[in-house]
């Protein structure tokens, strides 16, 4: 696992003290796809579709502008500027994620032992909850992502990963089948009483 700051530069600057020879190591792979991901379209879409969501959209930052001298234009600061988000597309997400998981489902099978297993992890209230906030991020991101595991108590538990915080590594073209993942996030750290961003990076593989 590798430590950063939540500056992106400093994933340059890594990769930068690094003796590049003329094959990569692991390391300088990921830092490279690391980078090559945070500064992507697709990542800014999928950033851009949660806070939509939120209700953090562009009308917050418009502004109240004239054309001054020389035909620029300047920002009137004088006149009332009002910013107000009917969020319509929140209401669409949540309309169709209702449509997509609203209502409880049924697990059918020759083997009942085999039903029997799964109705206590799959037809519970926390899971129906869980499946609709993957198909917002479905939605909203493109794609969801789901880290099955078993936690410190030997419970088989589902982890949701939010989509802008993994980069898949595709075994195929049709994009079905995982070869490994890299998982970058940020979590509050303090030293001594000062708070500090602390960007964390995991890799998944088969291994």
């Amino acid at each position: 696992m590798f430590q950063f700051s939540s500056n992106t530069d400093d994933l340059i600057d890594y990769l930068a003290r690094q003796n590049v020879e003329t094959r990569m190591t692991d390391e300088q792979f990921i830092v490279a796809e690391i980078n090559r991901f945070v500064r992507s379209k697709k990542h800014q879409n999928m950033i851009d579709g949660e806070n939509y969501y939120k209700g953090k959209q562009d009308i917050l930052f418009k502004q109240r502008t004239a054309i001054g001298e020389n035909g620029k234009l300047i920002v009137l600061d004088n006149l009332p500027n009002n910013k107000i988000v009917d969020n319509q597309y929140k209401k669409m997400v949540d309309q169709k994620s209702k449509y997509l998981v609203g209502q409880p489902f049924l697990i059918h099978s020759e083997n009942q032992q085999f039903v029997d297993a799964l109705k206590p992890h799959l037809q519970t209230k926390k899971f129906f909850k869980f499946l609709k906030a993957l198909s917002k991020d479905a939605l909203n991101c493109g794609i969801a992502w789901v880290y099955p595991h078993y936690n410190e108590n030997g419970e088989y538990v589902l982890t949701r990963f939010k989509p802008y915080e993994i980069i898949p590594m595709w075994k195929d073209a049709e994009h079905t089948v995982l070869d490994a993942a890299i998982r970058v996030y940020e979590i509050i750290s303090y030293e001594g009483t000062e708070e500090k961003v602390i960007q964390k990076v995991e890799v998944f593989n088969p291994d």
